[in-house]
């Protein structure tokens, strides 16, 4: 044959040698989407149960002290991380104590102009990737200008810690509280009083607690 056509045969090797380099790629690229985390015990390096001073022992100068502390209710936070990041953008980690002054949660937030959509879907993007699809959804749409408030959650039940990811936007709708509803233990007392509607929070928030914490774990939510 001319040396400058190729023979049914001489594409077979092509396409076998194609196969062969391709192979090994799509191998790495599966192994990569299936290798997410199946459990967490807790955010990061903490753990459940750990005390202030572990938490200073655990990040150091990068910790910030809280004095007052921050009162939910029986809990308290009385560290805090400055800056965390999550989907390209930074959080702030609030470590949250329970009343004999132990970790049961932590919160990770961003605030007013700094919760935007891009970062929640980052959030979202960033989770999925780790953990697989969420196992709840809480959505609740806005309808117009006027309208009830945007919520936006999205919950990941691992066997250990169980992970919200939380977008409010109340602007659009009316806060107030309720002198008969019970203290919310993720509120604090700071928080704790009505906002004028120009004044209306916009809140974007990641919160790990142990799973079984079910005082921690909300309600509504339902299965996607």
């Amino acid at each position: 044959m001319n040396g400058g056509t190729r023979t049914r045969r001489d594409r077979g090797r092509g396409v076998r040698r194609w196969a062969r380099l391709v192979a090994p790629v799509l191998v790495l690229a599966a192994a990569g989407a299936f290798a997410r985390e199946a459990d967490v015990s807790g955010w990061g390096e903490t753990r459940w149960g750990m005390t202030n001073a572990d938490l200073d022992a655990q990040f150091g100068e990068r910790l910030r002290t809280i004095d007052p502390p921050l009162v939910y209710h029986e809990a308290t936070v009385g560290r805090s991380l400055p800056e965390t990041e999550v989907g390209g953008f930074s959080y702030r980690a609030l470590f949250q104590m329970d009343a004999q002054g132990q970790l049961q949660q932590v919160l990770l937030e961003r605030r007013n102009a700094q919760a935007t959509p891009a970062a929640f879907q980052a959030a979202v993007d960033e989770l999925r990737n780790r953990h697989g699809q969420p196992d709840r959804v809480c959505d609740t749409p806005r309808t117009g200008a006027e309208s009830s408030p945007i919520e936006r959650e999205r919950l990941w039940v691992l066997p250990t810690t169980t992970i919200h990811l939380s977008f409010l936007d109340y602007r659009g709708g009316i806060l107030y509280r309720d002198p008969q509803q019970d203290i919310d233990p993720l509120v604090s007392e700071l928080e704790s009083r009505l906002y004028a509607r120009r004044s209306l929070p916009r809140r974007l928030l990641i919160r790990y607690h142990p799973t079984d914490r079910a005082d921690l774990m909300g309600e509504g939510c339902v299965a996607p």
